[in-house]
């Protein structure tokens, strides 16, 4: 494999195209098996440009060539030459206008990049590269672009023709055909054209901006989905008048629509004007959706909305900037999210995120920095570390120079650079202008990659609290500018206000004077900075900051470090074979939660719910998977016994007289009331068995629905396969149900889960080309049913590795995704290592991988 590496691109070596194209017209005449693509592109040499060369190359992957001319001139054959990536054309003038047909083949494209079908609907996915699949280009993001596109087809099949920026002529044609052209008068990269076309219904509603421009709002699906996109189209809204309220930008075209695809291997892409999104993150009714899916089509419509801006109007110079965009974009959602929808808990879920997920990834093989310095396949850092650390590091500049700060260096960056493809550079270099703040060493955010550790320890003498912090660093890293937010909490649990005190050296000390007894030391308030913290508490300060950290982030975090330190201390037992023993102070501090009137529901859920495994896993030097899956499973038990009374009369208290509605008020008795469900179904009795049974024939909502079941489902109840197979033929029709139901059987902690989900990969449900179903049973499995997953055989490993290589056949960017477990084996047992290891050698051997697997797998070998 070695000889024949793919090819790495660097940062280092980015220069400027030595042509532009200024504007270009395509024509589609749309055909599943045969579509032709004509397109006309007035293109110029590059005053910026470095060389000379008179040739020019045009990235285009497996086109099948019909014609080629320049300025109306038809070329002949020596002229040029065609490969299957590319076309080079020997000599051009400075000014020109190119002209080319292609034959591509949408009905075969599986790789769901380019044109392709779902569901007989024509759609396109052309970030980052999927443009060179339709047409001839200079398919990078510094080429920026006026489209014009016409758009023709059948009129029965496909009466509904989109693409982006605003309608300016429909036609009808002999033979049944029809036509749209739409014009876009922004230049934009290509990843950002869009087409679909196909038999949709629409919703339809308007948004008058600030400065009183009349926008068309438009979502399309199938027809049967059209009940499903109100709440959508309600968030479309609220971001619009977000946006424009928190940081002075308006949308700037009369149009925007959406359109909902089932087969997607994004969950959405920010098209100008025409976003594409995956149906599961548009999609949503009280019988569809859960509270958290409602939750997500909210959060994925704004960030799509965002990046009008950060994205369309200020894009990326080079794909290693990607975290600019994606960072720029993330914060506000977040910012949104917590603002419009309640702070505590989209914060923690944003939190719980990077902690399970991000933190992972950066202490794996596959760790790298926000900005990388080369890659081989683009495709496979579109991450966690791209997207949420690339937030949270956006997130520090509010928090250090505060939010007012922050936005006017939002305004300020997208005013200077409008309609510009930029870099991390520009943006830093703005904020420093506005800040007046050399920003160097926290540019190295961006460039330095890992998680950074504050080792932090206290003293008390002469009433003097003093707070003593180090940057724990290897040789390869440099100190890091780091905002960390505290407070102080006295032994009656009084709060002194947050402050933010700058670490930026490798030792500092801070002293707070006047206290009459030793503080507790309230740390990260608002995780202030995606880092770790290592300070030693008591069980007893930890209850403390539980019950009277006025931070209800810290409250929160507490709890967890409360229930995370409690299991790692069983899991040394359980590897010495002792008595498991749960300590009272926990059942303590989970009773105060659960009886205090303080704590919100929503909160109090958050706060009662034991970390998952993933995330002992990722607290763990080395991972035991039999003892931690059976101290999580202890711990539930004995909660549940210690709490049997508290949790029955707060699921009481919590089940609903009304109707079920959207409002923070019932959906945090809903996440209460679900948890105790959980807890409480753990000690399988008569009992509680007959309450869950009860919630499933009364719920009017999938997220009691879907609580209930997942409850039963991994239960002694007698009948429990049964209840779970009888909604299978109840929710076959709505996809997003039937992926719902696929995840539910993934995620059974019973033996023979895999079996089982052996046995669904055959299921007429299960369709391995279609993303959303391999991510909701192979990649569900495989991420969160660790104890079945790892089984000590090797098996999921293995069943992992046969889907890989599957899916890599025709569709990489979805291989690559569901790769990532086989790769996360640093911290196992050397058995589970080696298996693993096995398994990466057997799919870079058994086959030619794609990029986007070789990459992934060659670095977790290595």
């Amino acid at each position: 494999m070695k000889n024949n590496a793919p090819q790495t691109i660097f940062l280092k070596d980015y220069t400027p195209s030595d042509f532009l194209v200024e504007s270009a017209e395509l024509q589609f005449t749309l055909d599943p098996k045969e579509t032709l693509v004509d397109t006309k592109l007035w293109i110029k040499r590059n005053p910026a440009a470095t060389t000379n060369d008179k040739s020019l190359m045009l990235d285009g992957v497996n086109l099948d060539l019909q014609a080629i001319q320049i300025d109306g001139t038809p070329l002949a054959t020596n002229n040029y030459q065609t490969t299957p990536e590319n076309l080079t054309i020997f000599q051009v003038p400075d000014n020109f206008v190119l002209e080319t047909q292609v034959k591509i083949h949408p009905d075969k494209n599986f790789t769901l990049s380019g044109l392709y079908l779902s569901n007989n609907i024509f759609c396109t996915q052309n970030e980052p590269h999927g443009f060179r699949h339709i047409t001839y280009f200079i398919d990078r993001p510094d080429i920026l672009t006026k489209f014009t596109a016409t758009i023709i087809a059948d009129k029965t099949k496909y009466p509904v023709l989109l693409s982006n920026g605003n309608l300016i002529a429909t036609s009808d044609l002999s033979n049944n055909l029809h036509s749209t052209t739409w014009q876009d008068p922004f230049p934009k990269s290509a990843y950002l054209f869009a087409l679909v076309a196909g038999n949709l219904g629409q919703i339809e509603d308007h948004y008058t901006t600030t400065s009183g421009r009349k926008v068309t709002l438009r979502i399309f699906t199938e027809t049967r989905q059209l009940d499903q996109c109100h709440h959508a189209m309600a968030s479309l809204k609220q971001a619009m008048a977000w946006e424009e309220q928190t940081f002075g930008l308006e949308y700037d075209l009369d149009i925007y629509q959406i359109v909902a695809i089932n087969d997607f291997n994004f969950g959405a892409m920010e098209n100008k004007s025409l976003n594409i999104f995956n149906s599961s993150c548009l999609l949503a009714s009280p019988s569809t959706a859960t509270d958290a899916d409602f939750n997500r089509v909210t959060s994925v419509v704004a960030h799509e909305y965002f990046h009008n801006w950060t994205g369309n109007r200020a894009t990326c110079r080079d794909w290693f900037q990607i975290g600019l965009k994606e960072g720029l974009t993330s914060v506000r959602e977040q910012l949104f999210m917590e603002e419009v929808h309640g702070y505590p808990i989209n914060r923690i879920n944003s939190i719980k995120l990077m902690r399970t997920k991000q933190f992972a990834e950066d202490s794996g093989p596959l760790s790298h920095p926000i900005r990388l310095q080369s890659y081989i396949e683009v495709n496979n850092f579109y991450t966690v570390t791209i997207y949420e650390k690339g937030a949270e590091v956006a997130r520090m500049l509010a928090t250090i120079f505060g939010k007012a700060t922050f936005q006017h260096t939002m305004q300020e960056f997208l005013t200077k650079f409008d309609g510009q493809a930029v870099t991390i550079e520009d943006f830093l270099q703005t904020a420093e202008s506005i800040t007046k703040t050399d920003l160097t060493q926290f540019k190295l955010w961006y460039d330095q990659a890992g998680t950074p550790t504050l080792t932090i320890t206290d003293e008390f003498a002469n009433n003097i609290y003093t707070l003593k912090i180090k940057q724990k660093l290897d040789n390869t890293k440099k100190e890091l500018h780091i905002p960390l937010s505290i407070g102080l909490v006295s032994t009656n649990g009084e709060n002194t206000q947050t402050e933010t005190l700058i670490i930026n050296q490798t030792e500092q000390t801070f002293p707070f004077p006047n206290f009459t007894s030793k503080p507790t030391p309230s740390l990260l308030r608002g995780f202030s900075a995606p880092i770790k913290i290592e300070h030693k508490y008591s069980d007893e300060e930890l209850v403390l900051l539980m019950c009277h950290d006025q931070d209800p982030i810290n409250a929160w975090d507490a709890s967890q470090q409360l229930m995370t330190n409690i299991a790692l201390r069983l899991v040394e037992n359980f590897d010495a074979k002792q008595t498991f023993t749960l300590p009272q102070t926990l059942a303590q501090a989970c009773k105060t939660v659960i009886s205090n009137n303080k704590f919100d529901p929503a909160l109090a859920a958050q706060m009662l719910q034991l970390p998952t495994e993933s995330y002992l896993h990722e607290a763990s030097q080395k991972i035991d998977i039999e003892a931690i899956h059976a101290v999580s499973e202890f711990m539930k038990v004995e909660l549940a016994k210690a709490l049997k009374y508290e949790l029955l009369e707060a699921y009481q208290n919590s089940c609903a007289a009304r109707p079920y509605d959207l409002s923070a008020v019932s959906i945090g008795k809903r996440s209460l009331k679900n948890l105790c469900l959980y807890y409480l179904m753990h000690l399988n009795t008569p009992e509680v068995f007959d309450v869950c049974l009860q919630q499933l024939e009364q719920a009017d909502n999938l997220t009691d629905t879907l609580a209930a079941l997942a409850a039963l489902s991994n239960s002694t109840y007698p009948q429990r396969e049964h209840i779970l197979e009888s909604y299978y033929p109840r929710w076959q029709e709505q996809p997003n149900l039937v992926d719902k139901w696929l995840a539910l059987n993934a995620t059974i902690k019973l033996p023979g889960t895999l079996q089982r989900v052996q046995k669904l990969i055959q299921y007429p449900a299960f369709n391995i080309k279609n993303p959303n179903n391999v991510y909701a049973l192979v990649r569900t499995f495989c991420e969160n049913n660790h104890v079945n997953f790892h089984d000590v055989t090797g098996a999921g490993y293995k069943f992992l590795a046969d889907q890989v290589l599957t899916i890599d056949k025709f569709n990489p960017q979805l291989a690559a995704r569901i790769v990532t477990p086989l790769t996360q084996g640093s911290n196992l047992d050397p058995k589970r290592q080696q298996l693993l290891q096995g398994q990466l050698i057997r799919i870079n051997q058994e086959s030619k991988p794609s990029k986007n697997v070789y990459e992934i797998v060659n670095k977790a070998i290595n």
